[in-house]
């Protein structure tokens, strides 16, 4: 599984910005076959129960991410993502990734080891992202994995930052003429076996009183199911079901996505409960990515501010004053760093999922509090 593929080849004037600050720096899909309702809790302790346990009475010595990572042998991150999720994470034929998630990949490399390139991918699905990262095969995983209780609980794991708000949507054929969902009394609805989406979207229609077919078929089979006409509709959490939508049609509007919203699914970043230093540093990338937009510090003029930066925060975030980079065992200008290579939290966003991609989709609840939306930056001091 973990083939790793190193991106290479950033813009020169990212590239010279980027080694003018680094000097002192030391280097939710489960698959096609059916599987019961509770199959993701099953299959990962399954597959957590592989992994080597000590047999020494002597407490495990946790070797810190950050001091891992800078090894002579290693020098690299180690990142899960799922492949083949258009606009999030996907292999191009070129060899180089792309996508939402690879770049907050790079901004994580960028901050901890002053390299935005020194990202090992390791693929991973909706068992295997935990059993990785337990094992250390991983060192985070970047994905659409929602936040929950009950997995910090029952996998060791953390979510230290959201960084993608989603939630669980619906879509029709355009043809159909539904310019609303309620007006799609009688559906046939495509659906994976024992899933909650459609239990999240069969419980909307019955509390107005509407009526749908559901006909269940394998994961891979919904999508043509829905093209070929067999099925009316299909849901999905929002950003994936664009994604998916937009990579198999070739009619951009052939398909539409209801605005109607059945879950909250807050996305984050996923590392281990054993290292807590590591998971602020993930913490502060995602909140440095958007408080650089608050303060308009982008890829193309970070150099700039640099220079002129005179707001107290801004310089902090900048490292030109205080002491976060110390803080999290990082090189004073870390922000600095993941801006010129991957820009701020708005720059990745309309890139791959906004106005600058193929989804054009708005911002919404992922943007910044000042613009209406629940981005809201933690204090950098």
């Amino acid at each position: 599984m973990g083939s790793g593929v190193r991106k290479s080849g950033m813009a020169l004037g990212v590239g010279l910005l980027l080694a003018a600050l680094s000097p002192s720096v030391s280097a939710d899909s489960l698959g096609d076959a059916p599987i019961p309702i509770n199959g993701e809790q099953a299959a990962a302790s399954a597959s957590l129960s592989q992994i080597p346990q000590s047999t020494s009475s002597e407490p495990m010595v946790v070797v810190p991410t950050l001091t891992a990572m800078r090894a002579p042998e290693r020098g690299d991150l180690l990142c899960g993502v799922t492949m083949g999720a258009p606009h999030f994470s996907a292999l191009q034929a070129n060899g180089q990734w792309r996508g939402f998630f690879v770049d907050m990949c790079r901004a994580l490399a960028a901050a901890a080891l002053g390299d935005p390139n020194a990202v090992i991918f390791h693929e991973v699905d909706g068992v295997s992202r935990f059993s990785l990262l337990q094992s250390g095969g991983v060192d985070v995983v970047m994905s659409n994995v929602t936040w929950t209780l009950g997995r910090e609980r029952d996998y060791g794991v953390n979510f230290p930052a959201i960084y993608l708000y989603d939630g669980q949507a619906a879509a029709a054929r355009a043809a159909k003429g539904w310019r609303k969902l309620e007006q799609a009394e009688g559906a046939v609805i495509c659906v994976g076996p024992n899933t909650t989406s459609h239990l999240n979207l069969l419980d909307w229609a019955r509390v107005r009183g509407l009526h749908f077919n559901v006909v269940t078929l394998r994961r891979q089979s919904i999508l043509n199911g829905l093209m070929e006409g067999r099925c009316d509709l299909t849901t999905d959490d929002r950003f994936s079901l664009a994604g998916n939508l937009n990579a198999l049609s070739a009619q951009s509007g052939a398909y539409v996505i209801f605005d109607n919203i059945f879950s909250r699914e807050p996305l984050s970043p996923m590392v281990r409960q054993d290292d807590p230093q590591w998971a602020r540093v993930v913490r502060a990338v995602v909140h440095a990515l958007m408080l650089a937009e608050e303060y308009g510090v982008t890829k193309s003029n970070v150099a700039e501010r640099l220079q002129q930066a005179q707001v107290g925060e801004e310089r902090r975030l900048l490292g030109l004053e205080g002491d976060v980079g110390a803080g999290l065992g990082l090189h004073p200008q870390w922000a600095a760093r993941v801006i010129a290579a991957v820009g701020n939290y708005g720059e990745i966003f309309e890139r791959h999922l906004g106005r600058e991609s193929a989804l054009a989709l708005s911002r919404g609840h992922n943007a910044l509090w000042r613009d209406g939306g629940l981005l809201y930056p933690i204090a950098f001091r």
